[in-house]
């Protein structure tokens, strides 16, 4: 029995020993490895690469470029589309100062209920927060009227997020126009 017990813990010392060796081992710099996300893949230059007419604005579509996974809309028909939560819309330049919209969506949840479903206006990505509410139904309507301040919007952003509770089917339309259009 004690010869058991003593093959038991060698053989759980062992594979400590093993996971900690791999846990401890540090990540390959990227001089060594170039390939992971994290590592800059692209020649570095001296010249500046700022395009004068970029915002420096974290916009959803800069994020995606970055690496974050946000779905984004698109713009249609005088309106912004998403077919998807959570998704990422970046307002065109033409509607940065317009503060009244109109937001419209339509889905079904599994269990047919809704914990919340947050749509956020805002400068940028987490940024400035110009309107903000959140609907508890799996359709709806919100006339949104956005508080710019003293200061003009620089950019625009609509973000709709679900609770992480509800399970959306399919997909979630939504349709996101200025008001009066």
């Amino acid at each position: 029995m004690k010869y058991r017990s003593l093959l038991v813990l060698l053989f759980a010392i062992v594979i400590a020993a093993t996971v900690a060796t791999g846990a401890l081992a540090g990540r390959p710099t990227c001089d060594e490895d170039p390939t992971p996300p994290w590592c800059d893949q692209t020649p570095s230059t001296t010249t500046s690469m700022t395009v004068p007419s970029t915002p420096s604005y974290w916009t959803c579509e800069a994020r995606n470029d970055n690496g974050a996974m946000w779905p984004t809309g698109t713009y249609a028909d005088g309106a912004y589309h998403g077919d998807t939560v959570p998704v990422c819309i970046d307002i065109r330049e033409e509607h940065r100062d317009v503060d009244s919209w109109t937001v419209e969506w339509t889905g079904t949840t599994r269990n047919g209920t809704v914990k919340g479903l947050k749509f956020v206006f805002e400068e940028e990505v987490h940024s400035n927060v110009y309107a903000e509410t959140v609907f508890k139904s799996e359709s709806g309507r919100w006339d949104a009227t956005l508080d710019f301040g003293d200061v003009p919007a620089g950019n625009l952003v609509f973000v709709a997020m679900p609770h992480s509770g509800d399970k959306w089917e399919d997909r979630v339309f939504l349709t996101i126009r200025p008001a009066g259009t």
